[in-house]
């Protein structure tokens, strides 16, 4: 994610009008993780789906907390993608086993 930033911010016209020292700062400016966001995605997905579909919300859950490995404090901005993609597979979980329905009028 950082590297599509950093490419975005190197096309624009407006990257010519910065000094070095400000180029570094956007460098140096911590990201997201993508795995962090792929985590809250499939969390998501594991709390829609996961109260018909016990595995798809398994899978978020599992998928989280292996990816959170990939989490590291001096690059990246925060955990919280990850917790919140774990949190919402166990959710899904939970829903499963209450036999619980979305149910949308």
């Amino acid at each position: 994610m950082k590297d599509l930033f950093t490419q975005f911010m190197r096309n624009t016209s407006s990257q010519n009008d910065l000094t070095q020292q400000e180029k570094e700062y956007i460098d140096s400016i911590p990201s997201q993780n993508p795995m962090g966001i792929l985590a809250l995605l499939i969390g998501g997905a594991g709390f829609v789906f996961g109260n018909q579909h016990l595995w798809i919300a398994l899978v978020s859950i599992v998928y989280g907390v292996l990816s959170l490995r990939t989490f590291d404090k001096n690059i990246h901005d925060n955990p919280w993608p990850f917790y919140m993609g774990i949190t919402l597979g166990i959710l899904g979980v939970i829903l499963h086993f209450m036999k619980y329905t979305h149910v949308l009028d």
